[in-house]
């Protein structure tokens, strides 16, 4: 519940931002404006509110809206391993409108079908956090085929939720980590 609280919150502003640029637009400036319109001089320079303020805000609040309700789709609910399927992983994003966890096993990824975007961010969890993945904090972007954008995980600094870390870690890294202890780098 609580890693829903800023994705529905997000929805929600953008929404009342949304909603009051339509108001804006569509009410505020015509009716601040409206002696100038229903004469017959049509001036611009005459406007007492120019209309060109309210466009501009309002294509920014769609555009931030779209951005809200896109998050959410990318944003991952669960991970599961997929038993049985060679190091597979059932991975579950957000449902809208309420950015809910569905209630389906999710999608299932085979082993390296969904790996770690970021060089960089794989060189920290290996050599800065010693392999251990719960230490990661932000969102780490993962590559998958299917997907238009990379699917976010969301890992906060000693998150409790990561269990079994090793596998999870060895399923998302192109070549795995193998066995062998991970060192810290000099």
């Amino acid at each position: 519940p609580h890693r829903t609280f800023l994705p529905r919150t997000l929805l929600t502003m953008t929404s009342f931002h949304t909603a009051y640029w339509t108001w804006y637009v569509l009410d505020f400036i015509p009716a601040m404006n409206v002696n100038i319109t229903s004469s017959a001089v049509d001036d611009p320079s005459l406007y007492i509110v120019d209309p060109t303020v309210g466009y501009v805000g309002l294509g920014l609040a769609i555009f931030m809206s779209i951005g809200s309700w896109v998050y959410p789709s990318y944003l991952i609910s669960e991970v599961r391993s997929a038993e049985g399927t060679s190091g597979g992983l059932y991975i579950k994003t957000h449902k809208l409108p309420f950015v809910t966890v569905p209630q389906n096993p999710g999608t299932l990824y085979r082993r390296k079908e969904v790996t770690i975007d970021n060089t960089k961010d794989v060189t920290k969890i290996l050599y800065d956090l010693n392999g251990d993945l719960r230490l990661f904090n932000g969102h780490l972007g993962l590559r998958s085929n299917d997907q238009k954008a990379n699917l976010l995980l969301d890992i906060r600094d000693g998150e409790e939720e990561v269990l079994m870390e090793d596998v999870l870690l060895n399923s998302l890294l192109k070549n795995g980590v193998g066995k062998a202890p991970v060192k810290r780098r000099k």
